[in-house]
């Protein structure tokens, strides 16, 4: 830790500042935005099994520092509600609105749980499936054999969560996905933001749901997702 850091976060501590009481509104959909999209740069991160965690909070456009906790007012515009590693869950003072601050450098949506590593194979291979990096082939007896017996379930073995910038969703963010899921096998990592199918960008809720239904009865499928900044093209064959 950086003495700056040292030095506010003892000044916090000394001082202080009004905690405000938490509400129930982490059901709320909630927007998510890098740091600087605020003005903001989340300088450095306490975290502690005892839940006493400190976030050091520079404001850009004036320079001046904060630390705080849950419960604390950020440069007199955000309520603090949770502190999680490289980023921070606010509540508009203003609005009410739940935002999600990500630390610049870092991916959209929220933090991964820790769970068994899957395996990410470049070459992936079983009865009815092939997979060369980004090129995949299915036999039409595998694909009617997923949607009969295997849909339910698959649907249980990642989480899809939209990723918001200024308002409007610009795909969805794959994370905790199971070791030999679906999603593995086609090659998905966690942190991956899928943003388009066939072309068609994945900007609401529901216009995704329809897309997917209407993958029933395509023989040819493409996908673009994002991964370390990069797009990544997908290509899905089904022979």
């Amino acid at each position: 830790m950086t003495s700056l850091i040292k030095i506010a976060i003892s000044i916090f501590l000394i001082y202080g500042t009004c905690a405000y009481p938490q509400s129930d509104f982490f059901a709320q959909e909630e927007k998510v935005v890098y740091a600087s999209d605020l003005n903001l740069v989340l300088i450095g991160f306490i975290l502690s099994k005892k839940k006493n965690n400190v976030v050091l909070v520079k404001n850009s456009e004036t320079s001046k520092l904060q630390a705080a906790k849950v419960g604390y007012v950020i440069f007199k515009k955000y309520i603090l509600r949770k502190i999680q590693e490289n980023m921070i869950i606010v509540q508009e003072k203003e609005s009410g609105e739940k935002i999600r601050i990500v630390k610049n450098g870092f991916g959209f949506g929220p933090p991964k749980k820790k769970k068994k590593k899957t395996q990410n194979y470049e070459v992936y291979k079983e009865e009815g499936f092939e997979r060369n990096k980004t090129q995949i082939g299915i036999t039409q007896t595998f694909k009617e054999n997923f949607l009969k017996n295997e849909l339910a379930s698959a649907l249980m073995k990642a989480s899809a969560v939209p990723v918001v910038v200024s308002g409007q969703i610009i795909g969805f963010e794959f994370s905790l996905i199971e070791s030999g899921s679906i999603y593995e096998k086609i090659g998905l990592k966690d942190g991956d933001v899928v943003k388009s199918i066939n072309n068609i960008e994945l900007d609401s809720v529901a216009k995704s749901l329809r897309i997917l239904n209407s993958l029933r009865q395509k023989s040819q499928i493409s996908v673009e997702y994002v991964r370390d900044g990069e797009i990544i093209p997908m290509n899905i064959q089904i022979k």
